[in-house]
């Protein structure tokens, strides 16, 4: 017979371990767009301020 009150404890474990992973990744994702973005914006700024100046 298997004891129900460790399959409980074990799961939630197994969940709080699972869904932290998950929202770091998550953040770790949102985060590199972000930057991503940032990296473009600076490209795109730069290009047009070169622009102006000639």
């Amino acid at each position: 017979r298997f004891p129900f009150n460790n399959f409980t404890y074990y799961l939630t474990l197994f969940l709080k371990y699972f869904l932290s992973f998950n929202y770091s990744t998550y953040t770790l994702l949102v985060s590199s767009q972000y930057l991503a973005l940032e990296e473009i914006y600076l490209l795109f700024r730069a290009i047009f301020l070169n622009n102006l100046t000639y």
